[in-house]
Order: structure tokens, then C-alpha cells, then sequence
């Protein structure tokens, strides 16, 4: 997905799920923005090593794909280190953001093997403890922090509101379902900090 999200940097891809069809075969389910005048699985399958791509229909003002992959992915690398990847995790600008969740040594041993393996990364975040509970809660991603920023300066959480949900979807590019969800995590997150 790297070429494809370079060449529409300001599209924001979010990868939904995977599943392992063979050595070397990957079925990937994405989200894409609709955009008018587009025919996104046109272009997804001149990717080199996609085999097909089909539009699963519309939700929300984003069109969902199946692609079918044939060629090397992160997966099997990420197995070794016994580490899944979380999903739905975006790419924007041929970057992809991904959270990861397993004791600190098989972090530390990945990122050891991505340095080995000349991958450019960056650590946002670390958070230590539970995922599920505990007295911190898990940190704001980059694109959390991005989302309250922008829904705080907007006016969304003023009473009353000055930007509707809808409204500010559009602003920042993503169907009012996402950012419904998104900004649902953000508040759970924020919530969990006050002491019960």
C-alpha cells in the first residue's frame, strides 16, 4: 500500500483486517474516502503483487475493498516475534501507524530486527501495564491527539456546539462513523483517568 498512499498522500487508507490465505497470499479488507469521479480498485490493482480488487460498497462517505495480495508482507515478520498488529490501523503518506501490544523484551527484539532490517520507524508511544485497565490509561495516538486538537479549536465540545459531528467529519476528511468511534475512544480514554 506504500506506492498507492504515496501517490494520494492526503487520502487516508485504513487497513481493517487481513487474513493469511497462503505462503505468500494475503487478502486485505481496506477503507478508502470516496472521492468523486475515482475508481479507487482501478488503481489498487496496478500495485505490484495485487492479484485483484473489489469494491465491498459504500458506508459513511468511504467505499470498502477486498484486495487479494500475493507477495511479501509484514506478517510472517511479526510472527516471529509472536507480536500481532492491531486493527483497523491507518496509512497516510505511505506511513502506517500501527499499535502494538506484547511484553517489553519481544518489543525491544523487534525493533532491533527492524533497525537490522534498514525499515525506517518511529516509537510514539509506550504504555506500560494492562491494555484494559489500570491507573493509566493508554495514551492518545498521534492521530487521537490530531482529532481532539482539531475538535477542541473547531467548537465540538462547546455547549452549544459550534461544528456539528457531521461537519467536522468532512473537515478532517473521514466518514461521521469514524470520527463517531474515534472521538468515543478519545472520551474513554480521557474518562478512565478520573479516579472512580
Amino acid at each position: 500500500m506504500r506506492s498507492f498512499s504515496e501517490a494520494h498522500p492526503h487520502t487516508r487508507i485504513e487497513i481493517v483486517d487481513r487474513f493469511q490465505v497462503g505462503p505468500g497470499r494475503t487478502i486485505f479488507d481496506l477503507r478508502i474516502p470516496r472521492q468523486r469521479g475515482t475508481r479507487w480498485e482501478h488503481e489498487l490493482e496496478r500495485i505490484d503483487g495485487v492479484d485483484s480488487a473489489e469494491s465491498l460498497g459504500f458506508a459513511d462517505g468511504e467505499e470498502n475493498f477486498r484486495v487479494v495480495y500475493s507477495g511479501a508482507t509484514f506478517l510472517p515478520f511479526l510472527a516471529r516475534h509472536g507480536i500481532p498488529r492491531r486493527h483497523p490501523y491507518p496509512i497516510r503518506a505511505g506511513v502506517a501507524t500501527w499499535e502494538l501490544v506484547a511484553p517489553e523484551p519481544k518489543i525491544r527484539s523487534l525493533l532491533r530486527s527492524l533497525e537490522r532490517e534498514g525499515v525506517r520507524f518511529r516509537v510514539e508511544s509506550i504504555h506500560r501495564g494492562s491494555t484494559a485497565r489500570g491507573p493509566h490509561p493508554p495514551p492518545l495516538t498521534a492521530r487521537q491527539r490530531e482529532i481532539l486538537r482539531r475538535a477542541v479549536a473547531e467548537g465540538y465540545f462547546e455547549v452549544p456546539r459550534r461544528v456539528s459531528l457531521t461537519r467536522l467529519a468532512a473537515k478532517l476528511g473521514v466518514a461521521a462513523s469514524t470520527l463517531s468511534v474515534a472521538i468515543a475512544v478519545i472520551e474513554r480514554k480521557i474518562v478512565s483517568t478520573v479516579p472512580h
